[in-house]
C-alpha cells in the first residue's frame, strides 16, 4: 500500500513540475501564434463573425437580393463586401462597403437596367482583393468568402445556382 502512495505522489509532483515549467516557458516566449499554414485558427479567431458583418443598420428586405457574384480586384469599393488579403486589412477580413450598409446596388446599377455579365440591381457583389493578377487568393480569403456566401444565401434565400465565382474559381 505504501509503494502505491509513493508512486502516485511522484507522478503528481512530476506532473505539477512539468505544468509549472510549461507555463513559465510560454510566458517567457510571449504570445507568438503558430505560423499560418493551410488554415490557422490563431489568426482566424480575431476576425469578426460573418453573421455580424452581414447585418446592417438599414432595413433589409428578404426578397431584395437574388444573386451573388464574387470577383477578384484591387480593393475597388464599388461593391458590397471586400475580402482583404493581409496587405489591405487583415488576411480574410471582410469589410462591408457603404453600398451594403445602405442596401444600394453596386457599380452604378439602377433598378431598371441590367449590367453586362448578368449583374443587376439585385446582385450582391463581393470583391476578393488579389496579390496581383495571377496569384490566387489566400486560404483565409477563400474560407471567409465561402462562409460569407453561405451566410448571405441563408439570410436572403439565394439558391446556389445564383452564386457566381470567377471563371478559374480560385
Amino acid at each position: 500500500m505504501m509503494v502505491v502512495q509513493s508512486r502516485q505522489t511522484k507522478v503528481l509532483i512530476t506532473l505539477l513540475i512539468s505544468m509549472i515549467v510549461g507555463v513559465v516557458m510560454l510566458r517567457a516566449l510571449g504570445y507568438n501564434p503558430p505560423s499560418a499554414g493551410g488554415f490557422c485558427l490563431s489568426e482566424y479567431h480575431r476576425l469578426r463573425p460573418v453573421e455580424t458583418i452581414v447585418l446592417c443598420r438599414t432595413a433589409q428586405s428578404l426578397d431584395r437580393w437574388e444573386r451573388i457574384e464574387v470577383c477578384r480586384g484591387d480593393g475597388d469599393t464599388d461593391c458590397h463586401f471586400i475580402v482583404c488579403n493581409g496587405l489591405i486589412g487583415h488576411d480574410g477580413q471582410i469589410l462591408p462597403t457603404e453600398n451594403w450598409t445602405r442596401q444600394r446596388p453596386a457599380r452604378g446599377q439602377s433598378p431598371d437596367n441590367v449590367q453586362p455579365g448578368g449583374q443587376d440591381a439585385r446582385t450582391i457583389l463581393i470583391c476578393v482583393i488579389g496579390h496581383g493578377t495571377t496569384a490566387p487568393p489566400t486560404n483565409y480569403q477563400m474560407k471567409r468568402t465561402e462562409t460569407l456566401v453561405l451566410e448571405l444565401c441563408r439570410d436572403f434565400g439565394i439558391q446556389s445556382e445564383s452564386v457566381f465565382y470567377p471563371e478559374n474559381r480560385w
